[in-house]
């Protein structure tokens, strides 16, 4: 197989190094590199300037054979496990009753996102609930009666049928009355159902309009 890397921007040699790094399963060096792009920079703004970059360049060099599915999940796993570890370091809130649910529906698997969503709560003093992948949407409303959250999140980033999708623009319709509801993702572009116009829609955790809703 050809590795195919190129310079494109400031950041292109720490993802050409990661990408190396990943072919190579060296997770020691991963985990160090990823440390050293943070010890100095936000989380926020490496994710923003070298993972999702390093995520569409995987996307890319697997249509040409270059690295397989198995890379992507390795080097995903190590990802995923930094982002909670640096999710842990934050020192809870006792000051706020800020309170954010965050779930992710019956067959979406993707939490970069939604994790990204719950370090920057949790950052502002959410008290953050988050119920994983995959998440029973039946079992929702029980989490909200009980926990009686501030905002309710979710992303939707795997493709979804428009069936199942109008089964969960329902419930959150149910609730956008009572709380505030911020969905995202790749797939709202490919969306029919419409959401409750209370509901807000953005981009990406980067939308300038999240920061406002979450932290007015």
């Amino acid at each position: 197989k050809r590795l195919i890397l190129n310079s494109q921007s400031e950041h292109q040699s720490d993802i050409d190094k990661l990408i190396l790094l990943i072919l190579d399963f060296n997770g020691h060096k991963i985990e160090q590199l990823i440390t050293d792009l943070c010890q100095n920079t936000s989380l926020i703004d490496v994710y923003n300037d070298v993972f999702l970059s390093l995520f569409k360049k995987i996307g890319e060099l697997w249509q040409v054979d270059t690295i397989n599915i198995i890379h992507e999940h390795y080097f995903s796993n190590i990802f995923k496990q930094f982002l909670i570890s640096e999710i842990q370091k934050i020192t809870p809130s006792t000051n706020s009753s800020k309170k954010a649910l965050l779930f992710l529906h019956d067959t979406e698997e993707h939490e970069f996102s939604i994790l990204i969503y719950k370090y920057i709560l949790k950052s502002n003093g959410f008290q953050c609930f988050y119920f994983g992948q995959k998440t029973a949407i039946n079992e929702i409303p029980e989490a909200v009666e009980q926990i009686n959250p501030d905002l309710i999140i979710t992303t939707f980033t795997s493709k979804i049928s428009d069936k199942f999708l109008s089964k969960i623009t329902a419930l959150l319709n149910k609730y956008s009355g009572k709380h505030k509801i911020i969905v995202s993702g790749n797939q709202l572009n490919n969306m029919s159902t419409e959401f409750d116009k209370s509901i807000s829609k953005i981009d990406s955790i980067f939308d300038a309009s999240f920061f406002f809703l979450v932290l007015k």
